[in-house]
């Protein structure tokens, strides 16, 4: 932070360099799945801020007085010499109003960790006022002639589903954005097999839908003046008898054409389909999420999400959410020169490019699928799955987009 301009420095410090003073509440929950370690996280974070001099409260529900290690830290706190930091106490209501991204963010985790399944993912739509849910079958799908996410299906013994969620507020909408997830409830790679070590973790590569379903089901709750329509392609991607095969193109509704050299590349398939079908609806602003490959891995490691945009303004928002939120996004280029990777002799374009830049390769197949909307696509491959357990989550699915998608929607 910046120095105050013309404060004298604090006693003690010696003239170094100081941080603004800042009001801050921590907002600390009793649904996490370490309480106690919540309840210890938030009282260290508390003591170490205000130490540094900013004023410190503990915003908690008022249940959490008398459980446990709530109660310690609590009396713990109140018995000291020096108050370093203050408690408020609050109903669970305002808390639950008051810590909105935060739930949302763990229902996008839970979906991540739920079997790997269509079925399954389904089950979890959460319906509200203003929010209203289809869920097309196999039937639907073909007469809309979504080819991307039949061919991807074609190897599974579970029919295809394709969420549409829509959310209008009570008002005229101010804006209208499209939100896409990329909806993959098992990845097996299909014939293009993944070793078996790379399969491990493939339950998580719906994690750009969960993403989608967890901000779409908080709408009704933040009650936005804006209209936004979530579109959830999802399959499973499996070698089973009649599975697409290298070699395969598929046409799809806006006239364009892929060949498939590799079925493991299948995210970017069932996308173009919910790209191509909301770019008919010309909203202002088209995002979608995906964890689409692991070339952005290698560039920008497990913990931070590539941003790919034809509009540099929205990119620009979209940073500036990611990083008010906590959410790491580093733009990327979308370099023209790299369109001569992905041609094909035999359709418009191929399902892979070169041995190198596979991010930028795979973020130019989307764009051709977006006409003229403004749209960002946020490859999460990396952070959409922790490790190890992290400061503000477990390991498993993160929930990654959820905050930044919320703050984007609320600054509109």
């Amino acid at each position: 932070m910046s120095d105050t301009p013309g404060a004298s420095p604090p006693a003690g410090t010696d003239g170094a360099e100081t941080e603004r003073p800042l009001r801050i509440l921590i907002g600390a929950d009793t649904f996490a799945p370490d309480v106690n370690g919540a309840a210890r996280f938030a009282e260290r974070l508390a003591a170490g801020l205000a130490e540094r001099g900013h004023d410190v409260h503990i915003v908690a529900p008022a249940a959490s007085r008398k459980h446990g290690t709530w109660k310690e830290v609590h009396e713990g706190q109140e018995l000291t010499a020096h108050r370093l930091y203050s408690w408020r106490w609050y109903p669970h209501d305002w808390l639950r109003f008051a810590l909105p991204w935060r739930i949302k963010q763990n229902s996008a985790r839970i979906l991540d960790e739920v079997k790997p399944d269509v079925v399954h993912f389904q089950s979890h739509i959460i319906v509200g006022r203003g929010l209203s849910v289809e869920v097309w079958g196999k039937k639907k799908i073909e007469s809309m002639k979504l080819a991307g996410l039949l061919a991807v299906n074609r190897g599974s013994q579970e029919e295809p589903r394709f969420i549409l969620m829509r959310y209008k507020p009570a008002g005229k909408p101010r804006k209208k954005i499209a939100l896409v997830g990329k909806g993959i409830t098992f990845d097996s790679g299909g014939l293009s097999l993944k070793p078996s070590k790379s399969m491990e973790t493939m339950k998580l590569d719906m994690a750009g839908g969960a993403a989608i379903i967890a901000t779409m089901s908080r709408l009704p709750q933040l009650r936005p003046d804006i209209e936004v329509t979530g579109y959830v392609p999802t399959t499973d991607n499996l070698p089973g008898a009649n599975a697409q095969k290298p070699g395969d193109v598929i046409r799809y509704l806006n006239g364009k054409t892929i060949e498939v050299l590799n079925t493991d590349a299948e995210g970017r398939l069932i996308l173009a389909d919910a790209l191509a079908l909301a770019a008919r609806q010309k909203p202002d602003y088209m995002i979608n999420l995906a964890t689409l490959t692991g070339a952005c891995m290698v560039a920008l490691g497990s913990g931070v999400g590539g941003l790919f945009s034809n509009n540099q303004d929205l990119a620009e928002r979209l940073l500036r959410c990611s990083r008010d939120t906590g959410e790491k996004l580093w733009q990327l280029p979308l370099v023209k020169e790299y369109r001569e990777m992905i041609k094909s002799s035999v359709a418009d374009m191929k399902n892979i490019g070169g041995a190198h830049g596979g991010a930028i390769t795979a973020a130019l197949i989307l764009q051709e699928f977006v006409a003229d909307v403004p749209w960002a696509h946020l490859d999460i491959a990396g952070p959409a799955f922790a490790e190890s357990d992290q400061t503000i989550c477990p390991k498993g699915g993160t929930g990654f987009g959820v905050r930044t998608l919320l703050k984007f929607l609320s600054t509109l």
